[in-house]
C-alpha cells in the first residue's frame, strides 16, 4: 500500500491548468466503489480540499477512466473540473502493488443535491428549482453540442461549490454516439425505460428523460416511486396546495414532455430551453447566498 509521506509519480502525469500535482497532496479518506476508488485529499498549500479517482489496470486502461478524461479538454462552469491525471502510474497502486490510472478533480464545498434534498436543505421553490436546473440544462447542453451523453445524470452526480454554483459530475458512464454503453441493465429512477436491457438507442434522449426526473424530485422533494404513481390525482393535489397553480400546470407540461416514455417523443433540449416555465423568475445570487444560509443555520 501506498504512504502519504513518500508519493512519488513514477508515470506521465497530465497537469491540467491548475497544475495540482498529486504527490503533495495529503490523503485523508478512502470510499472503495464498484470498479474504482476515491480518496479525499487536501493540498497544504491551496488550503483546498479535492478528490482522486484511482481505477485498476488489468490488460488495459479501466473504460470508466477513458470515458471521465475526455471531458479533462472541455471547460464549462457548472462542470466538475479535471485537474490532472495519469493513464498509468504507481503513486495509488492496488494490494499487489500493480500500477493504477487516476483523476485528480476539484471538490465541490457544499455536496450533493442528493445529500441536501435529503436533509431538508432545500425548499420547495420554483425559482430554486428553476435557478439549480438551468445550470444543469446548461452544462448537459453543452456536453451534447461535444457529441457526449452523460447517462448518469442523477443528484448524487450533481454538488454544489461555495457560491452555490452547480457542478456536474461522474462522467465514467458518458457515451458517444457509436460507442458501447456502459451502464449495467436494470432499472432505475433515473434512468430511461428504453435503458432498462442496458443499451441506449438515443443517448441524448435518455440524458432529457433523467433530466426531468431530476427537475421532479428538486421542486417536490419527493422521489416518483415513493408514490404510487404521478397520475391526475397528483397533479390536482399540487394545484390545489400551490398559491401559483398556473406555474404546477406550466411545469406540468414540462416534466411530461421530458419523460415520455418512447424517446422519439420527448422534448428536445431547444424544446426545454423554450418552454414558458423557464422563463420565470430566479434567484438573484446575493438572494441565494441569503436564502441557501439561512437554510445551512
Amino acid at each position: 500500500m501506498f504512504s502519504t509521506s513518500s508519493l512519488s509519480v513514477q508515470a506521465s502525469c497530465n497537469s491540467l491548468a491548475s497544475n495540482v500535482e498529486p504527490a503533495s497532496l495529503e490523503i485523508l479518506r478512502k470510499t472503495s466503489r464498484h470498479n474504482y476508488t476515491i480518496f479525499l485529499a487536501y493540498s497544504q498549500s491551496e488550503h483546498k480540499y479535492f478528490l482522486i479517482k484511482v481505477f485498476p489496470i488489468k490488460k488495459h486502461v479501466h473504460p470508466f477512466y477513458e470515458r471521465e478524461i475526455r471531458i479533462a479538454d472541455l471547460s464549462h462552469p457548472n462542470i466538475q473540473s479535471i485537474l490532472s491525471y495519469s493513464p498509468k502510474s504507481s503513486l495509488f497502486p492496488m494490494s499487489n502493488d500493480s500500477p493504477t490510472s487516476y483523476i485528480v478533480l476539484e471538490k465541490p464545498t457544499i455536496g450533493d443535491l442528493y445529500s441536501l434534498i435529503v436533509h431538508g436543505k432545500l425548499p420547495e421553490d420554483d425559482k430554486l428549482t428553476r435557478m439549480f436546473f438551468l445550470q444543469i440544462f446548461s452544462a448537459v447542453q453543452y456536453i451534447h453540442s461535444e457529441g457526449i451523453a452523460h447517462l448518469d445524470l442523477r443528484l448524487e452526480n450533481i454538488y454544489l461549490d461555495h457560491d452555490f454554483h452547480i457542478k456536474l459530475g461522474n462522467f465514467i458512464m458518458s457515451q458517444k454516439t457509436g460507442e458501447k454503453c456502459l451502464v449495467e441493465a436494470g432499472s432505475d429512477v433515473y434512468r430511461a425505460p428504453e435503458g432498462k436491457l442496458g443499451d441506449f438507442p438515443d443517448p441524448m434522449a435518455a440524458d432529457i428523460y433523467s433530466l426531468g426526473m431530476i427537475l421532479f424530485i428538486i421542486r417536490f422533494q419527493i422521489f416518483p416511486y415513493m408514490i404510487e404513481q404521478v397520475n391526475e390525482s397528483f397533479w390536482k393535489s399540487m394545484i390545489k396546495k400551490s398559491e401559483k397553480p398556473d406555474e404546477i400546470l406550466a411545469f406540468k407540461d414540462l416534466f411530461t414532455a421530458m419523460t415520455k416514455r418512447s424517446p422519439e417523443e420527448r422534448i428536445s433540449l431547444k424544446g426545454i430551453k423554450a418552454h414558458h416555465w423557464l422563463k420565470g423568475p430566479v434567484y438573484q445570487q446575493k438572494e441565494l447566498k441569503e436564502l441557501m444560509n439561512c437554510l445551512s443555520n
